[in-house]
């Protein structure tokens, strides 16, 4: 299995023609189809059927094309190593991402965007979300992996993917928790003053989750008694976990018997989720194509989890430049 092999074959599937292809490669047609019945005749499998006047890969033709998709790939991407080493760095961006998510969306895209701009260097800023907002009014970071508030749109600009509702997660032992039950699917309304006796355990108050819960409980003249505090999803996710307490979780991690019971609030609490970075900043290409990355990988993500996509029109702009995407 060669790489000029690996194209060819490639080429054939995207064009779905034998003479598409070949005035694509730049070959006869009767070359390409030579390759081709030489190809099939060594592997003892037909790669190709014509159905409607189309070719498709045949089940064999599937399995050997992802093949030929990883070596074209990792050609490209060895290329792309080696000019980094040959060139300096044209200009440097720097992300602001929180440890965990962020951290897991950078890690997906950063193999694309260095494929498209080899020479770009792209350097990371970990942190809570208070912490990265202030390094991005000093110009420390040139965009951001991260959620807003509403207050926030009067600094940042704000390219939405989605969204999620922050759900109350209530022991099995609190007298309210007989109005849900633990079933994972059921999230009926509940007034928050029916917790006035409870202990929370509450998000950090460097994360854009406390400042939406305390939002919303100062428009509901509700004060906690507050027991316990984390930045970290997964650490609140597990003390809410021990029954130690009342608290608000994304709804994606609202899961069947866990020994708690869920509610929604009215309005709904809501987190934001996107990329931002300050008003007056002009994104460069390469900048613009990051966020565009980003869009495109977490809403796979979300789709997933079973978050709720939304895209302002921010987000719509960049994704129309780069040509969009299958959702």
């Amino acid at each position: 299995m060669n790489i000029k092999a690996c194209t060819y074959l490639v080429t054939i599937e995207e064009c779905k023609s034998l003479s598409k292809a070949a005035s694509q490669l730049g070959i006869s047609q009767p070359a390409l189809s030579k390759f081709l019945a030489n190809m099939e005749s060594t592997l003892g499998h037909r790669l190709f059927i014509k159905s409607q006047k189309s070719l498709i890969p045949t089940d064999a033709g599937e399995v050997y094309l992802e093949s030929c998709r990883n070596i074209i790939n990792i050609k490209q991407r060895t290329y792309a190593s080696i000019l980094q080493l040959s060139q300096a760095p044209s200009s440097t961006i720097t992300i602001g991402l929180t440890p965990y998510r962020g951290a897991q969306f950078f890690s997906d895209i950063y193999p694309a965007f260095s494929e498209r701009f080899p020479i770009i260097q792209v350097k990371t800023k970990e942190g809570y979300m208070s912490e990265l907002k202030e390094a991005a009014k000093k110009s420390e970071v040139d965009v951001v992996i991260g959620t807003v508030t509403p207050s926030d749109e009067k600094d940042f600009t704000f390219a939405s993917v989605s969204y999620e509702q922050l759900c109350l997660a209530v022991p099995l032992s609190h007298p309210a928790a007989s109005k849900s039950d633990d079933s994972g699917n059921y999230f009926p309304t509940i007034d928050i003053k029916e917790f006035s006796d409870a202990p929370f355990v509450m998000w950090g108050s460097s994360t854009t989750n406390a400042k939406n819960i305390e939002e919303y409980m100062a428009r509901n003249n509700f004060t906690p008694t507050v027991v316990q505090r984390s930045n970290n999803a997964l650490m609140m996710n597990e003390m809410l976990k021990t029954g130690v307490g009342v608290g608000f979780l994304p709804r994606s991690f609202c899961k069947a018997k866990q020994g708690r019971v869920y509610f929604s609030t009215w309005p709904p609490v809501q987190t934001f989720n996107g990329v931002f970075y300050l008003k007056e900043k002009q994104l460069s290409e390469a900048e613009r194509y990051f966020v565009y990355l980003m869009i495109r990988n977490s809403v796979r993500s979300e789709i997933l989890t079973g978050t709720n996509v939304y895209f302002n029109k921010t987000s719509r702009a960049i994704i129309n430049e780069f040509g969009g995407f299958e959702m």
